[in-house]
């Protein structure tokens, strides 16, 4: 399932109101306003550079997910391995090098433009609230598990996950939480909500209509 991000950092209002799911408002299961909460806005993810080497990493970690390619291990690691990560990464650096930025991957700056839009929203909507915003990925950087680990290093004891998917699926949504609980996995599990699908949200429906 192709992420729909492409229109959100024009439609922050838009976006910021379809993460109201079910009626409820994602800030509901705050109890204590003074309480630093972590906003992250989890996306795909990218190679860190549009080299061979961070390519074939990139794709190790995707491919090797069974959220994305459901097969026996037994049967799909020999040709992810023996076949795939020895060809395809060469391959991908011309069609890599053609959409880079100068300074980063489109994935990583568009959510990262995001990040900083729905910050600066939630900051003048509820400017009472400890919040802080992260930008994660489910593959490669920024890690999930760093951006928790930065997150607790800045204080913070409550999150708010938001996959950038707005209709569930395992192979998107479904990675984003596996990589949400690994990463908790060492710890106590924080006090965290996670909003799982909003596509038929009439904001968010409103929102694209706009878009």
């Amino acid at each position: 399932m192709r992420p729909s991000w492409h229109f959100w950092p024009q439609k922050t209002g838009h976006l910021i109101s379809s993460y109201q799911c079910y009626r409820v408002n994602i800030f509901h299961f705050l109890q204590v306003h003074t309480i630093k909460t972590a906003i992250i806005l989890a996306n795909l993810g990218t190679p860190d550079e549009p080299t061979a080497p961070a390519i074939k990493r990139y794709l190790a970690e995707f491919l090797s997910d069974p959220r994305v390619v459901n097969l026996p291990r037994s049967i799909w690691l020999p040709i992810l391995h023996g076949v795939i990560l020895k060809t395809r990464p060469k391959k991908l650096t011309h069609n890599y090098s053609m959409i880079w930025g100068s300074h980063d991957g489109p994935i990583r700056n568009i959510t990262a433009a995001l990040t900083r839009r729905v910050a600066k929203y939630f900051k003048r909507k509820y400017p009472e609230r400890d919040l802080h915003f992260y930008t994660a990925m489910t593959y490669g950087n920024p890690a999930i598990k760093s951006i928790l680990n930065q997150a607790q290093d800045d204080g913070c004891s409550e999150f708010l996950v938001i996959p950038l998917y707005p209709q569930y699926a395992g192979a998107t949504t479904g990675a984003v939480f596996d990589k949400w609980v690994t990463a908790t996995d060492d710890q106590i599990v924080p006090n965290f909500r996670f909003i799982s699908e909003y596509h038929t949200h009439p904001k968010y429906i409103h929102g694209l209509t706009k878009s």
